[in-house]
């Protein structure tokens, strides 16, 4: 029989056996796509689709880059496999965006849906305490509901055993977890006094502050990650304070879904 792992921080807390469930969500990494660009390339093969004057030009990095992935042909206009992702950006509905931060780097995710399917571009997660190295968004068709889902594992949305703040402070000074988020390699130290939450997850992993939403609604939501552990809702205060408020992660999905729900809703009465 497989031992299984015992979170005794949690079980402590609970008073009742927690099993650990770090790395879950890290150990499922975002789909790796077959095509992988640079974000300068894709948006100049966005351009290219306008016509001849508008076509890749032999002389930039773009070019190189672009042909070697079989998106343009020897003039350097759109190739049939790049004009799929074409085609579905040109006709897009509803576009969603998702920004992350941390450890000084920022990445994005960017949805485009039409009414016969979704193109994605995804930047590198910042989720691992390794900050990536290779800046290339992955490409993806897909489908409207596989789209939303891409985009709960590239936030890396894994369970958690979630404890609210209960008397503990729920409030702490925004410079405090400002630099908490950017910290790259060493954590800063924690805010005295600090909740069992805050202190247990401020020594573990990454934080990463995700924001999301709908431009066109300007519909949208922040949530912080932190590490493989919690997850929170950042609420700023007049007060020089951010409280963080503790999210379970069926309520994390529910806030992403939500964003995009509300947003077609929009859209629809207008």
């Amino acid at each position: 029989m497989t031992d299984v792992a015992i979170d005794q921080a949690a079980t402590e807390r609970q008073g009742l056996p927690r099993e650990s469930l770090a790395r879950v969500a890290v150990a499922q990494p975002y789909p790796a796509g077959r095509v992988r660009l640079s974000q300068d390339s894709w948006e100049a093969l966005w351009k290219a689709r306008r016509g001849r004057f508008f076509r890749v030009r032999p002389s930039t990095p773009a070019f190189e880059e672009l042909r070697a992935a079989g998106m343009i042909t020897d003039a350097g206009a759109p190739s049939p496999a790049a004009q799929e992702y074409l085609d579905v950006r040109a006709d897009t509905v509803i576009a969603l965006g998702a920004e992350a931060r941390s450890g000084g780097v920022t990445s994005k995710w960017s949805c485009w849906l039409s009414r016969d399917g979704a193109v994605i571009a995804a930047g590198p997660q910042l989720l691992s305490t390794e900050l990536p190295t290779d800046q290339r968004v992955t490409l993806a068709l897909t489908t409207e509901s596989f789209a939303l889902g891409l985009l709960i594992s590239w936030m890396g949305i894994g369970p958690t055993w979630t404890f609210e703040h209960g008397d503990d402070p729920s409030a702490y000074p925004r410079d405090a977890v400002e630099a908490r988020i950017a910290a790259a390699s060493s954590t800063p130290p924690a805010p005295e006094p600090a909740s069992w939450s805050v202190g247990r997850a401020w020594q573990q992993g990454r934080w990463t502050e995700f924001e999301f939403g709908v431009p066109r609604t300007g519909i949208g939501q922040k949530l912080i990650r932190a590490g493989d552990l919690d997850w929170f809702r950042p609420e700023n205060r007049d007060d020089g304070l951010v409280e963080l408020g503790t999210s379970a992660t069926n309520d994390v999905m529910r806030e992403v879904l939500a964003v995009y729900q509300e947003s077609v809703d929009a859209l629809v009465r207008r």
